[in-house]
């Protein structure tokens, strides 16, 4: 790791490689086994677990910061060649996980988790156990965390997806009031006053996100002499762009299409309130507002206005 938001975790398989890589602005994923590498760019809210996160730092810290849990001391132990202090993490209410213990020793200078020991309720010997046999501190250099894209690569790069907002989109469906045995989180009601505004914002929101495509309407009218073309021309432009939103072969223009960031208002409702996605979408209508209504002011000066 060359630091916080640089490193980089290699795993091997049985048929190849999997290698996952984060810097600043993204992450990389290279598969080699059909030499295909995904560029992701930001951050993934929702996500399923990498190598990466069952590293002992990365799942030690995790789990360290569970909450209702209670904490015994274990006797230390060399780990990479460090001395390392254990703690126990007992969960208060058995009867919420399968988890039983974990057991974590950390570096004592440090604080770095170097081992976790995660043991299944009924089971004597530990179901997860991740350690470190080296350990080096200092930072190495940027060109070994860096992902070099190999030669006849497959690659792919999007956006990182919102997940609640295509669970919104595609599963219009009320997720139940207990999932296995746990009750349902109650949401705090929103108030009067912060409910107005939100819906006036997502309205605006609204607004503003079909300008981009009254703007292209309007260039398709500069380019004919019927109405009924440049509305037909706009229409098109609505189903091509919805329909590519939802397909994955199309992850690479995706984030240029006008309707990509349609439904980000519902963001606006959010606690808190995810302002990415709602960013996005306006500087992008912006974009296409200034170019269509640009192009279709140039191309009107061009002609002679009879009627």
């Amino acid at each position: 790791m060359a630091r916080p938001q640089q490193w980089r975790v290699d795993a091997l398989t049985l048929v190849g490689e999997v290698d996952t890589t984060r810097d600043p602005n993204g992450g990389w994923t290279w598969n080699s086994a059909d030499r295909r590498a995904l560029r992701i760019v930001g951050e993934l809210d929702v996500r399923l677990p990498t190598a990466a996160d069952l590293l002992a730092p990365a799942l030690g810290h995790r789990l360290a910061g569970t909450q209702d849990v209670e904490v015994s001391a274990l006797p230390p132990r060399r780990v990479a060649g460090r001395s390392a202090d254990g703690v126990r993490l007992v969960p208060r209410d058995p009867a919420r996980t399968t988890v039983r213990s974990v057991d974590l020793w950390a570096d004592v200078p440090t604080g770095l988790p170097l081992r976790v020991e995660v043991s299944a309720a009924g089971e004597d010997e530990p179901v997860l156990t991740s350690v470190l046999l080296d350990l080096e501190l200092e930072a190495p250099p940027t060109e070994l965390t860096d992902f070099p894209r190999p030669r006849n690569a497959d690659v792919t790069v999007g956006d990182a997806p919102d997940v609640a907002v295509l669970a919104d989109r595609f599963a219009p469906y009320r997720l139940p009031d207990e999932l296995a045995g746990l009750p349902r989180r109650p949401r705090s009601p929103l108030s009067t006053g912060d409910a107005t505004l939100r819906t006036v914002l997502a309205v605006l929101y609204v607004g503003w996100s079909v300008l981009g495509v009254a703007a292209v309407a309007l260039f398709l009218s500069t380019l004919t002499d019927s109405p009924l073309a440049a509305a037909l021309g706009a229409i098109a432009l609505l189903v091509t762009s919805g329909v590519l939103v939802g397909l994955e072969a199309s992850a690479s223009v995706q984030p240029y299409l006008p309707t990509r960031y349609w439904l980000a208002f519902v963001d606006l409702f959010r606690d808190p309130v995810l302002y990415r996605d709602v960013l996005r979408g306006t500087a992008l209508q912006a974009v296409y507002i200034a170019v269509f209504l640009t192009a279709a002011w140039a191309n009107l000066m061009t002609k002679d206005v009879t009627s």
